[in-house]
């Protein structure tokens, strides 16, 4: 995480903004929508658009491939072999 390079920094940030906009776009559009509703309904919605960003922001980081190889691990458990 340490060796990364500016321009996947970038990519992470930018990534992560552009899908927070969204979110937050799309619970504002609710809950102008809900207007007339109660309001415990409207922080349903401004809580669920928290929690969605709060994933979307932890998942813009990935974990690299080279640390979870699947392969390996799938070839142990049918072969019983140890890695």
């Amino acid at each position: 995480m340490l060796g990364w390079s500016v321009s996947e920094w970038f990519s992470i940030f930018v990534s992560a903004a552009l899908k927070s906009t969204v979110v937050l776009g799309a619970a504002w559009l609710a809950a102008w929508a809900l207007r007339g509703r109660s309001a415990a309904l409207r922080h349903l919605v401004w809580t669920a658009a928290a929690a969605v960003f709060q994933v979307a922001s932890s998942a813009a980081v990935e974990p690299s491939s080279s640390s979870l190889r699947p392969a390996t691990a799938r070839r142990a458990i049918t072969t019983g072999e140890s890695g």
